[in-house]
């Protein structure tokens, strides 16, 4: 679908009703968009003031992990639920899960290390880049779900045919 990481497995756990509201917290994510990646790099690569320089990429927005699960939901056609999961329990079921991995030696699809990507931080600042080559984000999450849930459905749409077929 072109979407991949956590973005991807959010889509289709949103898809598939499986993804149960996350809690508000103060949590900030930076995202940026592949066009957004690719015109940049055509920045760096024509600005020789740019050699040797490391530039960080954002649309210039932070979401929470709750924004980013509404804006999901409605990209799907969905209500975002109004309830979310106490983070006490989602706590409890980290925990659950790196005990079942130590007994089992396998990873658990939840643990610590999965709640702190889904309430933990990562934001970013791309000051630099939109001051020494003028870059500009395109897209943001917002404007760039439309065509990634219709990517998404197509490709669900198109595995679902190879089965059958």
């Amino acid at each position: 679908t072109g979407v991949k990481g956590n973005l991807a497995r959010i889509l289709a756990a949103v898809d598939r009703g499986f993804f149960p509201p996350p809690p508000r917290v103060p949590n900030r994510r930076s995202l940026v968009g592949v066009e957004d990646v690719a015109r940049a790099c055509e920045l760096v690569v024509r600005n020789p003031r740019s050699n040797g320089r490391t530039y960080i990429l954002t649309d210039g927005r932070d979401y929470s992990t709750r924004e980013i699960y509404e804006l999901v939901a409605r990209a799907f056609g969905k209500t975002p639920s109004r309830w979310a999961l106490p983070v006490n329990a989602l706590h409890a079921a980290a925990l659950t899960g790196d005990a079942l991995g130590k007994l089992t030696s396998r990873a658990m699809p939840f643990n610590t290390e999965r709640l702190e990507k889904l309430l933990g931080s990562a934001s970013y600042s791309s000051a630099r880049v939109r001051r020494e080559l003028n870059f500009e984000p395109s897209s943001t999450l917002r404007s760039a779900l439309p065509a990634m849930v219709a990517a998404y459905q197509a490709a669900q749409h198109s595995a679902l045919a190879g089965r059958r077929g």
